[in-house]
């Protein structure tokens, strides 16, 4: 009797481990493909490097209909979302505007320093 739980816990155990073990490589394997394809397709909308930082909506909306993703670009290390359909296509990003967002808030930092005061600004800009 005793043999027999253990063995029965024993199968358990194997299945267990090799279902996690599945679960984690296909995750990896397919996120890094997913991550791919956003780069490439950012890539060749605005040139430059990009570099996926987090997914998440992997194809998990209710129409399953694209997959979100944080982005950073390596040449000016502008932090934006992308949106890119199964097909691979670029559905919606919003790099442009944090690019101009950075930019004027360089300028108004820059301007504001050359007359005596020091601040910081975060600036958001909504584009349709």
């Amino acid at each position: 009797m005793l043999t027999k739980n253990i063995s029965k816990m024993a199968v358990v155990m194997i299945v267990s481990i090799a279902i996690i073990s599945l679960f984690f490589i296909g995750c990896v394997h397919v996120d890094k493909y997913t991550a791919d394809k956003i780069e490439k397709g950012l890539t060749e909308k605005y040139g430059g490097t990009f570099e996926v930082l987090a997914l998440g909506n992997r194809y998990g909306t209710m129409t399953n209909d694209y997959v979100k993703a944080n982005v950073k670009a390596v040449d000016s290390g502008v932090v934006f979302t992308a949106k890119m359909s199964p097909k691979g296509e670029i559905l919606a990003d919003d790099y442009a505007s944090r690019k101009v967002s950075g930019q004027l808030e360089e300028l108004l930092n820059n301007h504001l320093k050359s007359e005596g005061i020091i601040a910081n600004n975060l600036m958001f800009s909504i584009w349709k």
